[in-house]
């Protein structure tokens, strides 16, 4: 019987042992990169962001901090949006990272909307930066399930993304970006990866921006869409595409994922 109950207790003392290590698998994310290891432009947003996050933009002197104070709840932000957000009277609809930043700037600040449009972004690459390495999990921003009408609303949003995607006609955008697994050129990456490399540079416009903000210029100029629930779509059905990927925002280029991806 002694013996038994020793076996048992040893058995029980090697699975803790072993515990950690399994957990550890089973939540294996690339490390957050330090400041340092971040592209320059992208880090200089990351910082600027840092800043409006800490000050107050209203006449209460609350900033985002001030009920924001853990930054570990903002983890699942950035690979969550696109999904269904509401909160003080917003309408009930898919909304990207930057719609959010934005919808709380106009609730939570007294700014004009060219300051709040001009904000957004770099907020948007802060709240990412603590997302970096974590996976891309469209409609799952909380540790809370979401309703499963939220889901259905995403989903819709999602298909709708990759009928405008294929569309018929000289401006779909198949006819320049391919499928999702093509590599169109030397350190391309591919689309299915593109939605974790936002915010990042972007050289024509020369600033960081969201995807939001990208697709928003991006389509007006080569597809003539300016509608806000088509970018919306868009970015719904790229954010699926990549849906299991490491954030990894800033990356400009395949080879620097790849060795991001290993950074420590």
């Amino acid at each position: 019987m002694k013996d038994t109950i020793l076996s048992v207790a040893l058995l029980l003392a090697f699975i803790f042992l072993l515990g950690p290590t399994w957990a550890a698998e089973e939540v294996s994310f690339p490390a957050q990169r330090s400041l340092n290891q971040l592209e320059s432009n992208y880090r200089q947003s990351v910082i600027n962001g840092w800043r409006m996050f800490q000050t107050s933009f209203a006449g209460d002197g609350i900033a985002c901090v001030n009920c924001h104070l853990n930054h570990d709840q903002m983890i699942g932000w950035a690979g969550g949006y696109p999904k269904v957000e509401v909160f003080d009277g917003t309408p009930y609809s898919v909304k990207t990272l930057r719609q959010v930043v934005l919808e709380t700037l106009a609730t939570h600040t007294d700014l004009p909307k060219s300051r709040r449009e001009a904000m957004a972004d770099d907020l948007a690459a802060y709240i990412s930066w603590w997302g970096d390495g974590q996976l891309v999990t469209p409609g799952m921003s909380r540790d809370t399930k979401p309703a499963l009408m939220d889901l259905d609303e995403l989903a819709i949003s999602a298909s709708s993304g990759n009928n405008l995607f294929y569309r018929d006609g000289s401006s779909r955008c198949n006819s320049c970006h391919g499928v999702a697994n093509k590599i169109s050129g030397e350190g391309k990456i591919p689309l299915k990866r593109s939605f974790a490399t936002f915010p990042k540079y972007d050289v024509n416009l020369k600033r960081v921006v969201t995807l939001d903000s990208f697709l928003t210029t991006h389509l007006a100029e080569h597809a003539g869409i300016k509608d806000r629930e088509q970018i919306t779509a868009l970015a719904a059905y790229l954010a699926d595409l990549a849906r299991g990927e490491n954030l990894r925002p800033g990356t400009l280029r395949a080879n620097n994922l790849r060795s991001n991806m290993n950074a420590n």
